[in-house]
């Protein structure tokens, strides 16, 4: 699928733990944000997660239905699996923040490139690019994203388990209170919208955010996990004056 590659860094939405959630999808669609926070639609779609074997995740992403309620369909148009090289890309799961998650080399694919299609009866048909990578979140930041080969503009982070999931180490505070995203902004890594559900994760970033940002801005909601619920919340930050003496 090399129409992935026809802007030198497409603009990326990730979704850490992705599981088998399709919201940003939906979410992200141009017709609904149009009629909600008026974001801009990413290129690419990067869903990471390291899920029991052949639970859910990358295994189910297939060329059929992904998603289906009364007022939308998720197809799965067209697939690639795909392989890490491991001699350019250091692929690591730390145990201390992967309860459960395995190295699927050797006896599988690491990921799949999938052309979906969305349909719903509030919007107009719409195909999105997803690349589900069968990596841990941090791994996946600190050895793809950050490297600035993609221009990260949004990060979700709403189903993280940091409880019973088997997720050792939020994103947020891998990024915020560890400091890894200054690291990330010399490689122009630099999301400024960040997507997080009430919890831990959300509590992580409200306390270290501000050293990083000049404010963090709630735009609105972002789309629950149950009907009615408002524990689910779009983050938009503006940076620092840069510094301009020379």
């Amino acid at each position: 699928m090399n129409h992935i590659w026809k802007n030198n860094r497409p603009k990326v939405f990730w979704y850490a733990s992705a599981g088998d959630d399709c919201r940003p999808l939906v979410f992200m669609h141009p017709e609904y944000q149009k009629q909600t926070l008026n974001l801009s639609p990413p290129e690419l779609f990067i869903f990471s997660c390291l899920p029991p074997q052949k639970t859910y995740g990358q295994d189910r992403i297939k060329d059929n239905l992904l998603y289906r309620d009364q007022h939308t369909e998720i197809t799965c148009l067209k697939t690639e699996k795909m392989f890490i090289n491991r001699n350019h890309v250091e692929y690591r799961i730390n145990r201390d923040w992967s309860r459960f998650g395995r190295d699927p080399r050797g006896k599988t694919h690491d990921a799949v490139l999938a052309l979906v299609e969305i349909k719903s009866n509030r919007c107009s048909p719409h195909n999105s690019l997803v690349l589900y990578l069968h990596m841990e979140n941090n791994n996946c930041f600190d050895s793809i994203l950050s490297s600035g080969v993609f221009d990260l503009k949004y990060i979700c982070a709403t189903r993280e388990g940091l409880a019973l999931g088997g997720c050792g180490k939020s994103i947020m505070k891998h990024l915020y209170q560890d400091g890894e995203i200054v690291k990330a902004q010399k490689n122009n890594c630099d999301p400024k919208t960040v997507v997080l559900s009430r919890g831990q994760a959300h509590r992580i970033f409200q306390s270290h955010i501000n050293e990083h940002y000049v404010k963090a801005t709630c735009l609105g909601n972002y789309i629950p996990e149950h009907l009615g619920e408002r524990d689910h919340f779009v983050y938009q930050m503006e940076s620092f004056p840069q510094n301009t003496n020379t």
